[in-house]
């Protein structure tokens, strides 16, 4: 009798949050590290000004490569979307079979981002029947830490009138040991409620 095979461990929140804040530190330890590579070529240029242009020319293009590699570390800070939502929606992705996913975001102030479930193979004038379109959406919170990096939008309540950033729409904490499980939980729930709403 062949044996099932062992289930998918399921990555927590703490652990998608984790990837981003690593790949950010990482990023600045190489800012740091091209920094202190700078100046000691600096220094070491500022020892040899009275050698000849000559043997100076390979430490300025040395000098001048650290510092675009230093701009371009600079500018290529890691993404919350690339580094947390989406590893989310393919892991979510695994549970919705024949679906496709799509990141829209972020938006305003409170930079609102969604992920977007379609189902696959449906006519257009049923797209939107039943759960063959669900979205659960986002908002950064505290993007420094592990704990507490993202919340939910909770599309289905409204605390006052609709302003540009959504912001009538609360924002739930989502614990840092939230599997996709739990927010595939969520984005049924959040799909059901909203569709009695419109009914």
């Amino acid at each position: 009798m062949n044996k099932l095979p062992p289930p998918l461990p399921y990555k927590t929140m703490k652990q998608y949050a984790q990837r981003y804040v690593s790949a950010d530190k990482r990023n600045e330890a190489r800012v740091q590290q091209i920094n202190s590579q700078i100046k000691r070529a600096e220094t070491r240029l500022r020892l040899l000004r009275w050698q000849q242009r000559c043997a100076l020319s390979p430490r300025k293009k040395r000098l001048k490569q650290l510092r675009s590699e230093k701009e371009l570390a600079e500018n290529h800070a890691p993404s919350w979307i690339e580094s947390i939502l989406k590893p989310i929606a393919k892991d979510m992705l695994k549970h919705l079979p024949n679906y496709s996913f799509e990141i829209s975001g972020p938006f305003g102030t409170p930079a609102n981002t969604s992920i977007f479930f379609r189902k696959e193979g449906v006519p257009k004038e049923e797209r939107y029947n039943g759960e063959n379109s669900m979205f659960i959406g986002f908002r950064p919170l505290n993007m420094d830490s592990s704990e507490n990096t993202l919340g939910l939008i909770d599309y289905a309540t409204s605390n006052g009138p609709p302003d540009n950033n959504d912001l009538h729409h609360p924002t739930r904490p989502i614990t840092p040991n939230a599997t996709v499980l739990d927010l595939l939980t969520w984005m049924k729930n959040q799909h059901r409620s909203l569709s009695k709403a419109n009914h």
